[in-house]
């Protein structure tokens, strides 16, 4: 099935319709040992239901239910000399033909759901148990089967305490709006009086089991609770400072020439300089050492910067503006050589342990792969997936909290 929007929580109402069938219902007199199997048609059935979503799974709702059926047979399984079962009252002669009559039954019940799978989901079957009252009134007219001339009746009700057990499938059709196919079988007990046309043959009131009663129906289900806000995410930092130029390279160190030592030769017993003596001590023009060059200046580096990508409830796949922070991270990452690049996957609380690990690793690697898809070199990517152990917002168990649904890119480059 396809995704769908998140249903809301809160407050939801609904109706359905559909078919009813009533196993026999076994009942047996109080007062004598008269006793009545009611076997009943199929028919129609409707319930109205106003309930609450807790969250993606976990739902309460109070459901009134209606099931009517029309009495197809009242035969009697007990011993002989005990008026046997009910026929029609006309014609009182011939065969013995389905009295007039029907059960109608009225629940009021209190019902806990489990719906399966994910709120995006498109179609999530459901179970749930319910609790509460069902009040069954019972209406025939009749004559006994061995006594055509013997009326006998009933029209009466008794409510008595009720259990159901539900199963379905939802199928939405809106954010709002899904169509529910509905399983029910509820269990219960009735009572009834009778009446008949002598004092002779009261035969007193009748007690059974209601049960074995299925319903399927189909249904309308209409959430109107308000709409989760909706989250924007931060903006990302603001890039750093460009770094400060370079120093400018130290002056070149003049060169100073090795020592060295002259010798100057005199006449006897005279001062003054020869011509030789004067060549020796004379500097000679342009005799002298070339300074070194000045050494390369540093290259730059640029200084290390984290990078945080922000996803949606419970998703791997990147939004328009998570990849442009993935863009403007690898576009800072080809600026220079990085050594590393630590892609660091988070999730919230709002899932498992297991699992939210699980959803922080593919986050880390969806990043990793936009990463080496722009042009940053995969050999020096790295990948962490913390789970909901390192939140950026702490919050309880169970949370759906967007700052902590999140990859970290820390790029360095030393």
């Amino acid at each position: 099935a396809g995704a769908a929007a998140a249903e809301p929580n809160g407050w939801y109402g609904a109706i359905d319709a559909g078919y009813h069938t009533l196993g026999d219902v076994e009942t047996i007199s109080q007062t004598t040992n008269a006793a009545f199997d009611i076997a009943t048609d199929g028919d129609w059935a409707a319930f109205a239901r106003l309930g609450y979503r807790f969250d993606q799974n976990w739902r309460v709702e109070l459901e009134g239910g209606y099931r009517q059926n029309d009495i197809e047979l009242i035969d009697r399984p007990g011993p002989g000399g005990v008026p046997a079962g009910v026929c029609n009252v006309s014609p009182a002669a011939g065969d013995c033909l389905a009295p007039d009559g029907e059960l109608k039954a009225a629940t009021l019940m209190m019902n806990v759901l489990f719906d399966f799978g994910s709120e995006g989901d498109a179609l999530r079957p459901f179970i749930g148990l319910g609790a509460g009252v069902n009040r069954v009134d019972t209406n025939f007219v009749g004559t006994f089967a061995n006594a055509r001339g013997v009326g006998v009746g009933a029209d009466d009700s008794s409510a008595k305490l009720a259990a159901q057990g539900i199963a379905g499938l939802a199928w939405a059709i809106s954010d709002r709006a899904h169509l529910d196919l509905t399983y029910r079988y509820l269990v219960s007990n009735m009572e009834f009086n009778t009446f008949t046309s002598t004092a002779a043959s009261a035969i007193g009131p009748f007690q059974g089991r209601y049960d074995e009663s299925h319903t399927v129906t189909l249904g309308l289900r209409y959430a109107f609770g308000a709409d989760e806000p909706v989250y924007v995410p931060p903006p990302p930092p603001p890039p750093p400072p460009p770094p400060p130029p370079p120093p400018p390279p130290p002056p070149p160190v003049a060169q100073v020439p090795a020592a060295r030592e002259f010798v100057v030769y005199f006449d006897w017993d005279r001062s003054d300089l020869t011509a030789e003596a004067s060549s020796v001590v004379v500097v000679r023009k342009g005799v002298r050492d070339e300074a070194p060059p000045p050494p390369p200046p540093v290259a730059q580096v640029p200084a290390a910067r984290e990078f945080v990508v922000y996803f949606d409830w419970d998703r791997s796949d990147l939004t328009a503006e998570a990849s442009s922070v993935v863009t403007q991270a690898a576009n800072y990452a080809k600026t220079g050589r990085p050594t590393r690049v630590l892609v660091v996957g988070h999730a919230d609380t709002s899932g498992s342990a297991a699992y939210n690990v699980g959803l922080s690793n593919r986050r880390a690697r969806t990043v990793a792969d936009a990463l080496v898809a722009q042009g940053v070199n995969g050999g020096v990517i790295s990948l962490d997936g913390k789970g909901e152990t390192a939140l950026a917002r702490p919050t309880a168990d169970g949370v759906r909290e967007p700052l902590n649904r999140r990859a970290t890119i820390g790029i360095n480059f030393r």
